[in-house]
């Protein structure tokens, strides 16, 4: 109705004859006007701007420090539902108090003790809308000393499957402290900006709600009690394209050392959906990437084998890059207390696939492992030890019809494919997959 009573406004201000004639200057802004309203109403309007983390949940202690902050946007047209969408790449960003902080694509860096409000700028059809922040400096005379930045691994995740699970980890950063970098995941406070969209468990397990984009949150605190925040997003599309991946487990999820030099094994387990089997080892495909969040700690190569460079913590990633779907990443970690002499490296045995849970098999080891004595596959994942060199044979017990065969860094016993065997050079892993 609209548009008809619009053409007729418009209409009237031609002669019968072609000949126009000058509508008054009021009718003419009228008209520009209800033009304007009704390409507005037509599609989603920019609502709100909400900035994280928020106000007083940053504090930072170092010049120099940075905190990363991000943007969502709500938009809604008419009655429809909102949807949100993460802007932090295209908002326009401002520091209140630059000798404070500064900011660039949310990313605040401390440069004096105080408070600086950051805020982000969008513009919209009806005007600029803005959501702000506040971040506060607090620099001291004497060295800092304690934790002074987290970093949330991976930094940007997709799921294209709804109620699928994607892991993050935490890494503190300290000063001052010994080991300089610690993980930080099981003692963390995590949160989601949107648990309509995603929530996120305790230990940092985040399951997809629905289509949208949530800022995934993990605040640990200083000695002194103040507030240190680490972000990363998390977007979910809601749909997966047949035969791709939609998510990655790494074995083991986390592993310590204990020497200089040490070495671990790291197995990435992909699930897809449209093919089969839906279980599969990508640990040497050549669309995965492994990456250490700090080499100085660890570095790994293109097999996944980490090898100790120093002491901390750092996230291990199997990032997954394949043309015309999104990246993928699953994330582990890797924490060297370095300071003595490896003799019994581990042996991680983990049952996965979709069918781990449920299935009453166990996983057995011959020789027994040493010291103590102990049944290596009960549950989903276990540890047992055995001295370098020792060459282990890992058999499923009873043989499912679900079961999908052995990651691949565990050679499987000819005629026997329940069975496999695997040297001990280092900190091994092994998977026994059920689809």
């Amino acid at each position: 109705m609209a548009n008809v009573e619009l053409r007729q406004i418009a209409s009237r201000a031609i002669a019968p004859a072609g000949r126009r004639i000058s509508a008054p200057r009021g009718l003419s802004i009228s008209i520009l006007f209800l033009a304007s309203l009704i390409t507005g109403c037509s599609e989603p309007s920019l609502r709100t701007v909400t900035v994280t983390p928020g106000n007083g949940q940053t504090i930072l202690t170092a010049q120099g420090q940075t905190a990363q902050f991000h943007a969502n946007a709500t938009y809604q047209l008419g009655s429809h539902p909102p949807t949100v969408s993460d802007i932090t790449s295209s908002a326009s960003w401002t520091s209140s108090t630059p000798s404070v902080a500064t900011v660039t694509a949310g990313l605040v860096t401390a440069v004096g003790t105080g408070t600086a409000t950051i805020t982000a700028t969008q513009s919209s059809s009806f005007g600029i809308v803005q959501g702000s922040s506040n971040v506060q400096v607090n620099l001291s005379a004497t060295p800092v000393t304690g934790l002074t930045s987290i970093s949330v691994v991976p930094s940007t995740q997709p799921i294209t499957v709804l109620g699928q699970t994607a892991k993050f980890v935490a890494i503190g950063n300290y000063t001052g402290v010994t080991p300089p970098s610690q993980d930080l995941t099981a003692s963390v406070t995590w949160a989601s900006s949107a648990p309509g969209v995603a929530t996120i468990s305790s230990s940092g397990i985040a399951t997809a709600v629905s289509a949208g984009t949530a800022t995934i949150t993990a605040t640990g605190h200083t000695a002194n009690g103040g507030a240190v925040v680490g972000t990363a997003t998390l977007t979910i599309t809601g749909s997966a394209v047949n035969g791709g991946l939609v998510a990655i487990s790494i074995i083991p999820n986390s592993q310590v050392v204990y020497s200089t030099g040490e070495t671990s094994q790291y197995i990435a387990i992909g699930t897809f959906t449209g093919t089969t089997p839906i279980t599969q080892d990508i640990t040497n495909s050549s669309n995965l990437k492994w990456i250490s969040s700090d080499v100085t700690v660890a570095t790994i190569n293109s097999s996944g084998l980490a090898t100790e460079a120093g002491y901390g913590s750092t996230a291990i990633t199997a990032e997954w890059n394949q043309t015309g779907s999104p990246v993928i990443t699953g994330v582990a970690t890797f924490t060297s207390n370095a300071g003595g002499t490896v003799t019994l490296p581990s042996l991680s045995l983990y049952k996965v696939g979709n069918g781990a849970a449920t299935t009453s098999s166990i996983l057995n080891t011959s020789p027994a492992p040493t010291p103590p004595p102990v049944t290596c596959g009960t549950g989903t994942s276990s540890t047992c030890f055995f001295p370098l060199g020792t060459q282990v044979t890992i058999t499923v017990s009873p043989l499912p019809s679900d079961f999908g065969g052995w990651s691949s860094n565990c050679t499987p016993v000819p005629g026997h494919p329940e069975s496999c065997t695997i040297t001990m050079s280092g900190n091994e892993a092994v998977g026994a997959i059920f689809n």
